[in-house]
């Protein structure tokens, strides 16, 4: 339990450890140069039950939550180790599930749960975070749930308990990652499976003020970018999945994705030559980059204001002009998708995929209605090179204009339904 300056939330997260159902445990408060009194109250504590000890830095210094995890890590005693943070609380019987999910799994690395969502009072809000490998592989369109996981964090990490020599044998936690146990479970789930404890949740995760600030979630983008920029620089001399030459060249498309964010182009151009670098045959495996670059992966927004949508619409009318122009005037993910259909090691079939795909994902996205002017266009590009009409998002973005897609894409999930 690592613990700086949350006294008023400590005693709280101290007791809901200690009343869990399953006794058979240690806890160790690692303090972090509190000034709140904190530190004194985890003594307190440990004077009481001797289950709990309290560790600190020496001197007493404030040198990061990464360090005080890794202190703990070092200091462990338990064959599986659980991190919560002192803002935070186990529900009763979190333990027990957890202890008994994991051992009767011997092949899973680490186990983990839901979370609920509390108000900073503590109490529920109805909200859940976390979701099942089954649930997240289903969102993602995947059956590689790392691969999922490296676009969404959907381990919550006061949910998990891990097998201790396992996380031992990864480094514990880089000092330079502030989404601590996101990295983990990357690293983890890299070398072994997992297993999901269902059900109710089993931890309480607080909101509070920390979590509601603007400051924090802008400064989100540059930890997202942190993070893919450490597993990046890890993963050539991982010796686990890590090094895969698809899962390395995915860690450098989401490198890319954050640089942008950031507003780093030079630096995202440089990530996405090198996922083509350690994985040549993505060059022309389209179908692969359209799916890392659906929006959902990437969480863009597709909204368009007025101006923008015109300009978007406009270009796309524009039937004598490249269709890189019509990903330039649409939104930061079109945008984006051009950094990349104007990457060099792209081929030049995938770009031509890739580009109608984003863009039919676009022109659906501004519910703009029939766009007469733009299927008109479509088609005569369509004359032009025929081929075209062999592309399902050429044909895609086609319906799209003529204001037919809904339709089309009914009668599709109507027949997948009855083929199954």
């Amino acid at each position: 339990m690592p613990s700086y300056n949350y006294g008023r939330f400590l005693p709280a997260a101290i007791e809901s450890v200690l009343g869990q159902s399953f006794e058979a445990f240690e806890l160790l408060v690692i303090d972090n140069g509190s000034s709140d009194g904190s530190y004194e109250i985890a003594l307190e504590y440990a004077q009481r039950d001797d289950r709990v000890r309290v560790l600190t830095h020496a001197g007493r210094e404030n040198r990061g939550v990464n360090a005080s995890l890794n202190l703990g890590l070092a200091e462990a005693e338990g064959v599986y180790f659980g991190l919560l943070p002192a803002d935070d609380l186990y529900l009763p019987d979190c333990l027990e599930r957890c202890i008994a999910r994991i051992e009767s799994e011997p092949e899973a690395g680490f186990v983990y749960g839901t979370s609920q969502v509390l108000d900073e009072a503590g109490h529920p809000t109805g909200a859940i975070g976390g979701r099942s490998p089954e649930d997240m592989l289903r969102f993602d369109v995947t059956h590689d749930l790392l691969q999922a996981l490296l676009f969404h964090d959907f381990v919550p990490g006061a949910a998990a308990i891990v097998r201790r020599d396992l996380l031992r044998a990864i480094g514990g936690f880089d000092q330079s990652v502030y989404f601590n146990d996101w990295y983990a479970a990357i690293r983890l789930l890299a070398r072994a499976s997992c297993a999901f404890v269902s059900g109710d949740p089993i931890v309480g995760y607080r909101l509070h003020e920390r979590h509601r600030s603007v400051e924090n979630r802008e400064a989100d983008r540059s930890r997202r970018l942190e993070l893919f920029s450490a597993l990046w620089r890890h993963s050539a001399s991982a010796g686990d999945r890590l090094q895969e030459r698809r899962v390395r060249a995915l860690i450098a498309l989401q490198r890319a994705v954050h640089a942008s964010r950031m507003g780093q182009r030079d630096e995202a151009s440089a990530a996405i030559a090198d996922a083509f670098a350690v994985d040549p045959a993505l060059r022309s495996d389209a179908e692969y980059i359209s799916w890392w670059l659906d929006p959902c992966h990437g969480e863009w927004s597709l909204a368009l204001p007025e101006s923008l949508r015109g300009a978007f619409l406009a270009a796309l009318r524009a039937r004598s002009e490249p269709v890189e122009n019509a990903l330039a005037a649409g939104s930061d993910y079109t945008a984006f998708a051009l950094l990349v259909v104007q990457a060099d090691a792209l081929a030049l079939e995938s770009r031509i995929e890739v580009a109608w795909t984003v863009l039919a994902q676009q022109l659906e996205a501004t519910g703009a209605g029939p766009q007469l002017r733009v299927l008109g266009s479509t088609l005569l590009r369509a004359l032009w090179r025929p081929s075209l009409l062999r592309r399902r998002p050429f044909v895609k973005l086609a319906l799209c204009a003529s204001g037919l897609w809904p339709l089309a894409a009914k009668v599709r999930r109507q027949a997948s339904a009855f083929a199954r």
